[in-house]
């Protein structure tokens, strides 16, 4: 933002956030072992995909993807559909991410807090630069940062062994418990009229 601060523009980074869901009125979904919420826009998002299916599918993993543009391949599409999205994250082992800007600091999906959020799937996502800087979600301690293609599929084999099943958990509540601390809606909304704004007008808090 010093672009910004040069003009003379008043103006402040505020962050997305996990939308509320009501847990009681969830909709009945599949249990996947992995999860991957995404829409087919990119090659880079293809190879992804594609690389996912070949060799977890072919190691026996069931894999749900949700999204348009897939060519039959998806179960469903989910975009805005936070119960859903909630309820298949929930009931799911792991779910993947991809960073669709790599070389940019501080972009974060609202895939990675509702994900977070949902307090089922364990997340495994493309490095984020800057995410601890912008949001506190740390790689290592909330989720589980991958490079390459083949650095996600090892991770993610490794993260699906039944082995590792109390030691995921364990990073799941964690990561849940931050999110709904730190990042959620409601956290959000009290960040922006009450520390953004009066900073940015001028104006007592």
């Amino acid at each position: 933002f010093s672009r910004y601060d040069e003009l003379g523009i008043q103006s402040r980074y505020w962050q997305c956030a996990a939308e509320p869901v009501d847990e009681s009125r969830l909709p009945a979904v599949p249990s996947h072992d992995v999860l991957i919420l995404a829409n087919a826009y990119s090659k880079e998002r293809r190879a992804f995909v594609d690389t996912a299916f070949s060799e977890l599918g072919k190691a026996g993993y069931d894999i749900g993807l949700y999204g348009s543009g897939w060519g039959g391949r998806e179960r469903g599409v989910t975009v805005y559909d936070f119960p859903k999205s909630y309820a298949l994250a929930k009931n799911a082992k792991i779910t993947l991410g991809d960073n669709q800007f790599p070389d940019y600091s501080g972009f974060v999906s609202n895939r990675v807090f509702e994900a977070l959020n949902a307090g089922g799937a364990l997340l495994l996502h493309q490095r984020i630069p800057g995410v601890q800087e912008y949001t506190g979600i740390t790689p290592g301690e909330h989720y589980i940062e991958w490079t390459d293609l083949p650095d996600l599929i090892e991770k993610a084999k490794y993260w699906l062994d039944p082995a590792r099943d109390e030691e995921r958990r364990v990073i799941v509540a964690r990561a849940q418990a931050f999110v709904r601390a730190t990042n959620s809606f409601d956290n959000r909304v009290d960040q922006l009229l009450n520390e953004i704004l009066p900073e940015v007008l001028g104006e007592p808090a």
